[in-house]
């Protein structure tokens, strides 16, 4: 594994020379870690703001579980099964993006006239995600520390930034995880035009159709960690 430290100390720094140096050496590196761990930070960031109804597959099975989709973390003190939760339903929201994302990036990177494989355009978005994973010990300190008063300030799915009443850590969380998105959509751009072997402004166009998609769906599936 020392072989692959210059990528976690560069990556922040030097998006595109890390990606240029873990696509040459091994696109799968980081993949699956980076996606289960941006998915549990979407996950928990959901929870704990706006608890996760409807998943509606997961309701039923049991009481506290309900408790937990319906009205996300503090509404119950059963750690367990929350932390199960949290851990199941945010590795697949991850695994799910990133793998289901790279799908949809790479055929129209192709149609735009790039020439990266599938597991290439794959590594790009994942290692694009590590911005937002940065907040996951932040969202954990916070689920210890704050976690049941929390759940008497979060706000409603389809409202942006938290009201005027809530928290003040809950403000400066979601202001800082907004901007590691917008971060991350500018990795994602750097990173893609390197994966497809071409120029930003097509990496640019090749992101923004998959954003303007996305925002077309994603809020018909809100409640999935977004």
């Amino acid at each position: 594994m020392a072989r692959y430290t210059p990528a976690f100390l560069r990556v922040a720094l030097r998006p595109r020379m890390t990606m240029r140096w873990v696509l040459e050496d091994d696109p799968n590196f980081g993949v699956m870690i980076i996606s289960l761990v941006a998915g549990i930070t979407a996950i928990l960031r959901t929870s704990l703001l706006h608890g996760m109804h409807p998943l509606p597959g997961l309701m039923g099975l049991h009481p506290q579980l309900d408790s937990i989709i319906a009205y996300g973390i503090g509404a119950t003190p059963e750690w367990p099964l929350l932390i199960a939760t949290v851990g199941i339903a945010g590795g697949l929201l991850g695994l799910m993006g990133v793998y289901l994302g790279a799908l949809l990036l790479w055929p129209v990177g192709l149609i735009l006239g790039g020439s990266g494989r599938y597991a290439d355009v794959r590594s790009a978005l994942a290692w694009s995600f590590v911005p937002y994973s940065w907040l996951l010990p932040l969202w954990i300190m916070v689920t210890i520390l704050e976690g049941p008063e929390l759940r008497l300030t979060g706000f409603n799915y389809l409202t942006m930034l938290p009201g005027a009443d809530s928290a003040l850590i809950i403000w400066i969380l979601v202001i800082c995880d907004y901007t590691l998105r917008v971060l991350g959509l500018v990795w994602l751009v750097l990173r893609l035009s390197v994966a497809h072997r071409f120029t930003l402004l097509k990496a640019v166009i090749n992101t923004g159709v998959i954003v303007a998609l996305l925002l077309y769906l994603v809020p018909r599936f809100h409640s999935l960690g977004f």
